[in-house]
């Protein structure tokens, strides 16, 4: 399989797909979006530009239904930069879908950015402090419905010292997840949060 249209993705998101130009998966694609599509915790060792947005990003839109205002999907990064950029991406994905998307990350003002979640966000994506300040300061969100979570650049989150703040935030999620980790290096630390957080996990 190396076409997005050979894949289980509805009409809508395949739509998006191809108005942003893509039709055959890279080979991180080609391997970890299957792997997700059936349900399966994945840790992903791919460096950036290899196309890893796109291979847990399209398998999150896939499984939201957004006829459920719950937050179905989180995706967890480093900087506001790539929470920025990963969100975008999310967007393009699901343009033809009526699914919400929604960014929270530092730099922004925490008030204004808790007036977005009037409305619900189906897909959140967060840096770890913005996201632990909405959850326990504001009880602004609510990740009791989560299906599915994708850490990015964890090397990265763990070289910032976003450990404690990364188990916190998996603590709160529902027991029964898909969990993905994605990461140019595999540490001893992304090890023990796998270990801990995952349930088998495929490595890709």
């Amino acid at each position: 399989m190396s076409r997005f249209d050979e894949l289980p993705l509805s009409p809508e998101i395949l739509k998006g797909v191809r108005k942003m130009g893509f039709i055959e998966m890279t080979p991180i694609q080609a391997e970890a979006i299957p792997l997700l599509l059936e349900g399966r915790d994945i840790i992903g060792q791919a460096q950036t530009g290899t196309g890893k947005t796109g291979a847990f990003g399209i398998p999150m839109v896939a499984k939201v239904d957004p006829t459920d205002n719950s937050t179905q999907g989180l995706i967890i990064a480093p900087t506001r930069e790539l929470a920025t950029q990963i969100a975008t991406n999310i967007r393009a994905y699901a343009k033809y879908t009526e699914i919400r998307v929604m960014c929270f990350h530092g730099g922004g003002k925490i008030e204004k950015q808790t007036g977005l979640l009037r409305y619900p966000a189906h897909i959140i994506v967060a840096t770890p402090g913005r996201l632990l300040d909405l959850i326990w300061k504001k009880k602004a969100v609510d990740l009791g419905s989560v299906k599915a979570v994708a850490i990015d650049e964890a090397d990265k989150l763990m070289e910032m010292g976003f450990m404690r703040e990364v188990r916190d935030i998996l603590s709160q999620l529902p027991f029964v997840r898909q969990t993905s980790i994605w990461s140019a290096t595999i540490t001893e630390d992304i090890l023990e949060i796998a270990t801990r957080y995952m349930r088998h996990p495929r490595k890709v």
